[in-house]
């Protein structure tokens, strides 16, 4: 992986263990003796235009990544 892309996936992963702190036990297991890679990405965002899908996918597709598809979870929770 080129460097901008691991220092792009540390930084989200350091965001993402900051609210979600058991993530981390979940990856120590995981990731006993072997080196796990980011081949996955999937991003839920908000419909605005600075921080919208067009605008993250920007980054991640000028570092090699391809845009694969969508998900739709129609049972989803709505938090308030």
């Amino acid at each position: 992986m080129s460097a901008k892309i691991t220092t792009l996936f540390d930084h989200i992963w350091q965001q993402y263990l900051a609210v979600t702190p058991s993530a981390g036990k979940v990856h120590q297991l995981l990731s006993t003796g072997k080196d796990l890679v980011n081949d996955h990405v999937a991003y839920r965002t908000f419909n605005l235009d600075k921080v919208g899908i067009e605008k993250l996918a920007k980054h991640l597709l000028s570092l090699g990544y391809q845009q694969c598809g969508e998900y739709h979870f129609e049972a989803k929770k709505n938090v308030r």
